[in-house]
C-alpha cells in the first residue's frame, strides 16, 4: 500500500473530492471493509455532505486506510 501510495501524484494524495463531486483517491480499504460500513450507515461514503463527513471521521480514526 505505501508503495502504491508513493506513485499516486500530490493531487490525489490530498483528501477531497474532484470538480466532477467525484471522491478522490484518499483511502485503501478492503471492499468487505467498506461494505459492512455501508451496510450499518447507507449514507457512509456517499457524494453528501454528510457522508463526505463520515469518510474523512472514519479516516481520522483508522489513518492505516488512508493513503495520504
Amino acid at each position: 500500500m505505501e508503495q502504491e501510495a508513493r506513485r499516486v501524484s500530490t493531487l490525489h494524495r490530498q483528501i477531497g473530492w474532484s470538480e466532477g463531486k467525484n471522491l478522490k483517491r484518499i483511502a485503501s480499504m478492503p471492499t468487505h471493509v467498506f461494505s459492512i460500513l455501508r451496510q450499518i450507515d447507507p449514507e457512509f461514503g456517499r457524494n453528501s455532505k454528510e457522508g463526505k463527513a463520515k469518510m474523512y471521521r472514519f479516516l481520522a480514526r483508522h489513518p492505516m486506510f488512508s493513503v495520504r
